[in-house]
């Protein structure tokens, strides 16, 4: 099984099928969630299958991510973007800007201190927003 992942299987989408014969998995990073039932999908028998949804409410919440470094999380708590830079493929492929509510970074932060990670990266376009656009809304 061959599978592309990310912001350009969002945007290229199946068209990535025509040009890569032998790719059998395109999920855009708004399905990461869906991961499991797309491979339950090609292990039934399935010879292309794609999660290119848009719908980024589940985003955030993927109870599958993994931890190498024991000293160390990353966290997402702030995805997409509200500007349209030239150069930039985010706004079209990760969808309008959205963060984490607090309490929901709070928490995995306090579960992840509980286990013994000592340090925390925080992850997002523009981080800054995340208590300013709370505030607003």
């Amino acid at each position: 099984m061959i599978a592309v992942l990310g912001c350009v299987a969002q945007q290229e989408g199946e068209e990535i099928f025509e040009r890569a014969p032998w790719v059998s998995l395109v999920c855009g990073s708004a399905s990461y969630s869906k991961l499991p039932a797309l491979l339950a999908e090609l292990e039934a028998g399935n010879r292309r299958v794609a999660g290119l949804e848009t719908d980024t409410d589940e985003t955030f919440e993927t109870e599958m991510t993994r931890r190498d470094n024991p000293f160390r999380a990353y966290l997402t708590i702030i995805e997409g973007c509200d500007k349209s830079c030239s150069y930039c493929v985010v706004p079209y492929t990760r969808g309008p800007e959205r963060s984490r509510s607090s309490a929901s970074v709070l928490e995995e932060v306090r579960k992840l201190a509980d286990a013994g990670t000592p340090k925390f990266n925080f992850w997002g376009k523009r981080l800054i927003l995340i208590e300013t656009r709370r505030r607003v809304e």
